[in-house]
């Protein structure tokens, strides 16, 4: 299972015992309508909260090659399952915002984080850029960006081999210009290579809630909505 998506909220407020646990309940539940909504292919949730004032991460994993064909072609799937993400997380927060209606100054941070389709999708322009400035013959201008496009598909193969993703790695290493995976000649400049991304085995060191549900077994576990948690 790859991570398609990631929802982290934060705020100002006395997190009791008690207002984790309605918390919980609550964003499992807005996850779970959330991802019912907006993500094709099967996907499943896991859910972390942290201690003291109130942390969430929210996230939706599911296979990368399943959702790519979901959509029809590689590039077509990646933009889609990026569009879904950040709609998936769009909805939690603005969702969230408005039942919970927190004070103002309690939200400390909402961010919407695109996982491996985000990566992927930054990397691709990089490639292009790469290749148009070989074509043009600026060989210094086509190894930086070859240099940044280079520790991304890294970074991206590591977390696809360690999912077990090997068919979505392979699909998305054909759609890469081999010549520009070769080794070039000379000193290559690097850059480093932003990202907002968080993959989940960084947040390990968190405690665990909710892990791998499905959206239908959440919603099944209830009756009536669960009532938003209490941020005052």
């Amino acid at each position: 299972m790859t991570t398609l998506a990631q929802t982290y909220v934060h705020f100002k407020t006395d997190a009791s015992p008690e207002k984790l646990d309605v918390a919980r309940k609550y964003f499992l539940y807005v996850a779970a309508l959330s991802a019912s909504e907006h993500f094709k292919n099967e996907v499943l949730i896991d859910l972390r909260v942290e201690e003291g004032s109130l942390k969430g991460w929210i996230t939706v994993a599911g296979a990368l090659y399943a959702g790519i064909c979901a959509y029809g072609s590689f590039r077509e799937g990646i933009d889609y399952l990026v569009k879904d993400g950040k709609e998936f997380s769009d909805f939690v927060i603005k969702r969230t915002l408005s039942d919970a209606a927190p004070p103002a100054g309690a939200l400390v941070r909402a961010e919407r984080r695109l996982g491996v389709p985000g990566q992927i999708s930054r990397l691709l322009p990089l490639v292009e850029k790469a290749e148009a400035e070989f074509q043009a013959g600026n060989a210094v201008a086509g190894r930086e960006h070859l240099a940044q496009a280079r520790v991304q598909l890294d970074r991206i193969e590591k977390e696809l081999l360690l999912a077990g993703e090997t068919d979505a790695l392979n699909q998305l290493k054909t759609n890469i210009p081999s010549v520009l995976l070769a080794p070039q000649p000379g000193p290559v400049p690097t850059t480093p290579v932003q990202t907002l991304y968080v993959p989940a085995v960084l947040l390990d060191n968190r405690r665990r809630d909710q892990s791998n549900l499905s959206p239908q077994k959440i919603l099944s576990m209830f009756d009536t909505p669960p009532k938003p948690p209490h941020l005052g």
